[in-house]
């Protein structure tokens, strides 16, 4: 069974904008310190992440975000772009240009915390019909990942709404995790140190 990660990369952060002051900043390209890591783009933590987990990695992105661009074609991952109207659109664009896959674990370029053995451990869970979600400290968090059962409901995705509709037709499994990143997304520029749990 082929899982990938399917890195979502296409939002507009613009909460992050309007707090920086900076009307163009891209939260993802903003320096973010993870402990143990050198300070680094928000998005390479995340893209690194991801690769160090696996080698099946799919980036959905904004086509005039050269640099998640470049990043991704660097690291040899498959990279679309799409003028994405939400979060819905950008996972049924990266679950329909990954048709060898069995499984997709959806995760969020702003959350560069996830450490690479969360990503294994949730992709390890699945089966075509399991829906699986990493927990931390009993609360939910990201990547989830989807089995093939639910391939053509994640391509019918649209607009803003992510995947959680799902979850009203299959109970997703708790996987506990040792990992506070599940939790923690870049929202604000405030977000971008990682304090030692």
């Amino acid at each position: 069974m082929t899982v990938g990660i399917v890195i979502v990369a296409a939002g507009l952060g613009t909460r992050f904008r309007q707090q920086s002051g900076n009307p163009r900043a891209n939260k993802l390209m903003a320096g973010c310190a993870v402990v143990g890591e050198l300070v680094l783009p928000v998005f390479t933590h995340a893209l690194r992440h991801a690769l160090q987990a696996s080698d099946n990695v799919m980036v959905v992105t904004r086509p005039d975000y050269y640099e998640i661009q470049r990043q991704s074609e660097r690291s040899g991952c498959r990279c679309i772009y799409l003028d994405s109207a939400g979060l819905g659109e950008s996972i049924a664009a990266g679950v329909q240009n990954t048709p060898d896959w069995q499984g997709w674990l959806i995760a969020l370029a702003d959350m560069p915390f996830i450490q690479p053995k969360t990503f294994t451990t949730v992709a390890n869970s699945l089966a075509s019909n399991v829906i699986a979600r990493p927990v931390y400290q009993q609360q939910a968090g990201h990547p989830v990942g989807f089995g093939a059962d639910f391939r053509s409901e994640l391509m019918a995705l649209q607009g803003d709404n992510g995947a959680r509709s799902l979850f009203q037709r299959c109970t997703p499994l708790m996987i506990p995790v040792n990992d506070a990143g599940v939790l923690r997304d870049i929202d604000k520029p405030d977000d971008l140190i990682d304090p030692i749990f």
